[in-house]
């Protein structure tokens, strides 16, 4: 059977075959190989909402300017960073598409994509707003995820899905644990010694407490027990968001925030922005670079002697 063309993604290698007629399906099923699951399910819902905005499936028989219009019903509808995620998505795909020759052009290009913000000032937290967060914490499951979350610096795909397995007590005062992250690539971190002593608690809670099982698990009833089950991204955020609103800070504080100020916090405690970069696992410094904009109370003129 002849071989038309090899799709490489990810260092998967698929071949197409002359005969084969391609749908749009297929081409989607080619695009999202070697993906994250995350990212998969990201991108397969992004798709599938544009198909339905189109109410067309086949993309060879959606016009240029239905990709026009999906952009501004997008920007009456969403905030900027949504409408740029959800646009990118669309514009990977048909970029795909041409590369396979499925598409003869891609529709995209004449869509215009809204500026991202270049700082996260609204987006993060004080650091006494995160410890009041913690402090008022009772659920040790919560506040530990809080902590992770915070310390870390994590994704909160990236927090859920820590087993035991990940930590390595190097020594008296010293735990790593390797993350699995976006890319599929792992980075090790340095786990705060005072961390790693809630962890060991909240494992002592735990009926199932195996080095495969999930470091944080979904409760099975009312009375909060344990399950042994993998605690899911979105409970995980509404975790977070319920803490927020607990304390009197908005309902629109999420996981991410966590992130962010894990990143503001230690860039202006001196950490190195190579160090923040290797520890959020950013493929890119300029995307840590932002948090450096991210302090609105901060200003150069402050560190002059006038």
């Amino acid at each position: 059977m002849t071989t038309a063309l090899a799709v490489h993604e990810a260092e998967v290698i698929i071949p197409i075959n002359h005969h084969e007629q391609p749908t749009t399906e297929r081409v989607i099923e080619l695009w999202l190989v070697g993906l994250s699951r995350t990212t998969r399910e990201q991108y397969s819902r992004d798709i599938r909402q544009f198909r339905t905005f189109a109410k067309l499936a086949d993309f060879r028989t959606i016009s240029p300017m239905t990709f026009i219009a999906y952009a501004q019903y997008l920007e009456q509808t969403y905030a900027v960073a949504t409408i740029r995620r959800k646009l990118a998505s669309l514009s990977s795909f048909c970029s795909f598409a041409v590369r396979l020759g499925f598409l003869t052009a891609n529709p995209m290009a004449a869509v215009r994509k809204p500026k991202a913000s270049t700082t996260l000032a609204g987006k993060t937290l004080s650091q006494s707003q995160v410890f009041r967060m913690l402090d008022r914490t009772e659920d040790i499951r919560d506040r530990c995820l809080l902590k992770v979350l915070y310390s870390l610096g994590l994704r909160v795909s990236e927090a859920v899905g820590l087993r035991w397995s990940d930590f390595t007590e190097v020594n008296t005062t010293k735990t790593t644990v390797s993350v699995f992250g976006k890319g599929g690539k792992y980075r090790t971190l340095v786990l705060p010694q005072s961390v790693w002593t809630e962890l060991t608690e909240l494992r002592t809670t735990q009926q199932h407490n195996g080095v495969n099982d999930y470091v944080f698990q979904s409760y099975s009833n009312r009375h909060r027990k344990q399950s042994g089950k993998q605690l899911d991204r979105c409970n995980a955020s509404k975790v977070v968001k319920a803490c927020a609103v607990a304390v009197g800070l908005t309902s629109s504080v999420s996981a991410h925030f966590l992130r962010h100020a894990c990143a503001s916090h230690s860039l202006a405690n001196g950490a190195s922005i190579q160090l923040v970069k290797e520890t959020l696992g950013h493929a890119n410094i300029a995307t840590t670079n932002w948090y450096l904009e991210a302090n609105p109370d901060d200003c150069a003129s402050l560190y002059l002697n006038v």
